[in-house]
Parts: structure tokens; C-alpha cells; sequence
């Protein structure tokens, strides 16, 4: 088929920075590029970020980019742009960039499916913002989101939760989980270890956690409850990622004196040949929506010990039957559950694989789901 007489579907995002919504949207954007009927424009308020050369390099998707400095002075770009391309439909992610979407298609007069989709708890994410804001985030939600289709939440908790905190009608909203499992992850699953402390000649265990080092993802008690560890046993930690909190975790790491066993190799572009290495995976959350990363560690087959955070651990781990699960902030329960994971491993010739049923998080069929709500 001639790109001319495909639909063109839109995804607006801020950037392709290294997050779980923009790792979500990619692969949206390249499920729905792989089908005959379609191409796809990854519209970017600025267009950077370590997903940037994978996107430009997938087949009928073009990286449409707007230089703007700020979301907020993205809006009549916006609107030129829906004048412009008229696509048969947009899809948009978090907070701001979905409201700026909406705004410019009624100022652009666009009459096809806009679909939002939420990918955080909405109100652990407004925890300690200012009384305004607050107050004024959930009433813009509440009035700007009526004008789209479908409201998409990543999980039956982050749907809950935009009902409670904003008010919207439970009809609008839908639960569409993440289209994690890819070709992609499949191939970059088999690959080998990046890092050497994952060599098989180590005999250290070693605790492996990804995710931007933001106070969100809350490595800081996970430093924390990792230098409990060692009181019991010897372990080696390794961050994945980068983030603004990068200064104040190594200032964190040298006071401790735990230079040798912790490393913050930065952001890598396959980090999931590492999980299976592992002797253990954490994530230690504040708050999330539905946590691709969690996802990711389960198919690769890693002994997971999670934060129960608002939202999505609880529902991927089916309430701690595939993975460990403890309260938010608790460095005590956080370490001891470490501890007990990494002795249970210890003690056992060969651990028992865990059933795991992770079919609703394929590619394929998520984008059907996707492509229902556009109303393609």
C-alpha cells in the first residue's frame, strides 16, 4: 500500500527521554507502524532523548519535532500541526502534554479521536505539590479531559485513582496495560550481561534496579536498606539509569564507604540482559502506574522484591504470588526482604521457576486494544 492512502496516527509526547511512558509509546508507535494500514508521526515538544535514533529509524514512523523550550509553548505549534496533517487520530501521554493537546485541538477545531492515557498514580504524583496546585491540577483534568474519546489507564489502580482524585466518570475511562513484551525485549533478553560484576565467575549476589534516579523512583532507601544487607552477607548493588538525583545517591554512596559495591553505571540501552544474571531485582518505588520495568524483570525471569506502591506492582505480581512485595518507604521490611530472597537462592541447588502467564502484555494485542479506542 502506498504511504499516501495510509492513516496517519499521531503520538505526542514531551521528548524520548529513558521513562517507562516513553518506552511505552515507542512500542505503540512501532505496533501500530508494522501494520499495513498505517504511519505514524512521534510528535515531540522537543525532540531528544536516548529513544530518539531508535524511533527515527522505524519503518513508517516520522519524528515530527516542534523545538519548543517548554510544554506549555508547545500549544499553537500543536494546532499548526493538527491543521497541517490532519491525522486520523492523536495519542498522547502524561499529564501536560495531554492537556496541551486537548486545548489545541479544540482551538485547531479537530474533530477526530484524541485518547489520553494516564501512566502514573495520579495523587501520590501530586503528593507535596503546593495547596493551588493541587487544587488546581485535578479540576484542569477534570474539565480538559471531557473532551477526549477515552481517558486510557495503564492499570485498574491508576483508573481508580483518576476517578477519586479528579472526579471523572468511571465511562470515560479505560484500562489498557503496556505493551511490554516486544520482539525487541525478546532478542535483547537473550543477549549477554553488560556488566562485569554479572560475570558467572563472581560469587557475590548481586541486586540489580533500573529507572530514572529520581526521588519518584526512591534509590536513595534502597542504598540505604542495601547497606543493611551487608551486615548479614556480602552483595553488590547496580543502578541503571540517570537522573537528577545522580549527585546526592554518590555523595550517599561515599559517606557510606560503599564505593566498591554499588555502581551507577548511568542509562543503557538493554539493560534486560542483566536481569536474568542477577541474583535479584528491586524496585523500590514511591509511586508508579504500571511499571514496565517490573514487567520486563518477570519475563526475563528475575526474582523480583517490589515496593507495593500505588499503582501496578500489587496487580503485575498478583499479590506477591511472582515476586515479593513490601510497604513504601519501610527500609526495614525493604532489606529484610532482600536478605530472605538472597538466602532462599543460597540455599537452593536449583530454584523452582515461577508460572508466569505474561500474554496480556504482548505487543500485538495491546495495539488492537489501542487502535479500538482510536476508533481505527
Amino acid at each position: 500500500m502506498d504511504s499516501a492512502d495510509k492513516k496517519k496516527i499521531a503520538l505526542f509526547m514531551p521528548s524520548l527521554a529513558n521513562g517507562g511512558a516513553e518506552r511505552v509509546m515507542l512500542n505503540i508507535a512501532r505496533g501500530i507502524a508494522a501494520r499495513n494500514d498505517y504511519v505514524v508521526d512521534i510528535v515531540l515538544v522537543r525532540a531528544e532523548g536516548p529513544y530518539l535514533e531508535e524511533a527515527q529509524q522505524i519503518d513508517n514512523v516520522r519524528v515530527v519535532d516542534l523545538n519548543c523550550s517548554r510544554i506549555i509553548a508547545s500549544v499553537m505549534p500543536v494546532v499548526r500541526y493538527l491543521r497541517r496533517s490532519s491525522p486520523e487520530a492523536v495519542l498522547c501521554a502524561l499529564d501536560t502534554t495531554n492537556l496541551v493537546m486537548l486545548w489545541a485541538a479544540r482551538l485547531a477545531c479537530f474533530r477526530n479521536p484524541v485518547v489520553v492515557s494516564v501512566h502514573c498514580n495520579f495523587s501520590a504524583a501530586l503528593e507535596g505539590a503546593k495547596n493551588v496546585r493541587a487544587r488546581l491540577i485535578p479540576w484542569l483534568v477534570r474539565v480538559s479531559y471531557r473532551n477526549a474519546e477515552r481517558v486510557v489507564c495503564v492499570s485498574q489502580g491508576v483508573a481508580d485513582d483518576m476517578t477519586l482524585s479528579t472526579g471523572i466518570d468511571e465511562e470515560k475511562l479505560e484500562v489498557i496495560v503496556n505493551p511490554v513484551i516486544t520482539a525487541e525485549l525478546v532478542a535483547a533478553a537473550s543477549a549477554k550481561p553488560s556488566h562485569p560484576w554479572l560475570e558467572k565467575q563472581n560469587k557475590k549476589p548481586v541486586i540489580v534496579a533500573v529507572g530514572r534516579l529520581t526521588h519518584q523512583k526512591n534509590f536513595s532507601l534502597l542504598i540505604d536498606a542495601f547497606s543493611d544487607l551487608l551486615e548479614s552477607m556480602p552483595a553488590r548493588l547496580i543502578i541503571f539509569g540517570e537522573g537528577d538525583e545522580r549527585e546526592m545517591l554518590e555523595a550517599k554512596i561515599e559517606k557510606l564507604g560503599l564505593g566498591d559495591v554499588i555502581d551507577l553505571p548511568g542509562f543503557v540501552a538493554n539493560p534486560h540482559a542483566n536481569f536474568k544474571a542477577a541474583d535479584l531485582f528491586v524496585m523500590s518505588s514511591r509511586y508508579e502506574g504500571l511499571p514496565t520495568v517490573l514487567i520486563e524483570a518477570l519475563y526475563c525471569g528475575a526474582t523480583i522484591v517490589s515496593t507495593d506502591c500505588p499503582s501496578g506492582p500489587r496487580e503485575i505480581l498478583e499479590d506477591g504470588a511472582l515476586g515479593t512485595l513490601v510497604p513504601v518507604d519501610d527500609r526495614g521490611a525493604l532489606g529484610l526482604a532482600m536478605l530472605s530472597v538472597l538466602e532462599a537462592r543460597a540455599n537452593t541447588a536449583e530454584c523452582e521457576p515461577v508460572g508466569r502467564d505474561l500474554s496480556r502484555y504482548y505487543e500485538g494485542s495491546v495495539v488492537s486494544e489501542y487502535l479500538r479506542v482510536l476508533k481505527l
